[in-house]
């Protein structure tokens, strides 16, 4: 009975740092995942659907400067089926990802874009 309650202990104390480390996706786009301090705009995004398939584009503001971005998402999207094209370009079945830098305001806002060549550029 002890051990039950050791354990029962121990899962409760470390659920809330399994939960504070999970992963944070992207509302317009649930399998990309959110850079640690990125902030996406909900206003910038628009979604459409057509029979060749969808196009997504959103956007997301952070601190980091564009490179420390490419890098996350050099390794991020990989191991999800995206296959680096060109810098910020990804391809995965049928679909491209592509990531735009601007400057604002002292961050960076980072424009995805989501369309349904998967040629690359």
């Amino acid at each position: 009975m002890l051990k039950f309650f050791f354990t029962a202990f121990a899962l409760l104390v470390m659920m809330p740092a399994a939960h504070a480390t999970q992963t944070a996706y992207f509302s317009a786009m649930d399998d990309l995942p959110v850079m640690q301090g990125m902030v996406e705009q909900p206003a910038d995004t628009v979604i459409f659907d057509k029979p060749a398939g969808r196009i997504v584009e959103f956007s997301a503001r952070t601190a980091e400067q564009p490179r420390a971005v490419l890098a996350f998402y050099g390794s991020a999207l990989p191991p999800l089926g995206w296959k680096p094209v060109k810098k910020g370009v990804f391809v995965r079945a049928h679909e491209k990802l592509k990531m735009d830098f601007a400057a604002a305001a002292g961050e960076t806002l980072v424009r995805f874009t989501l369309t349904p060549d998967g040629k690359g550029e």
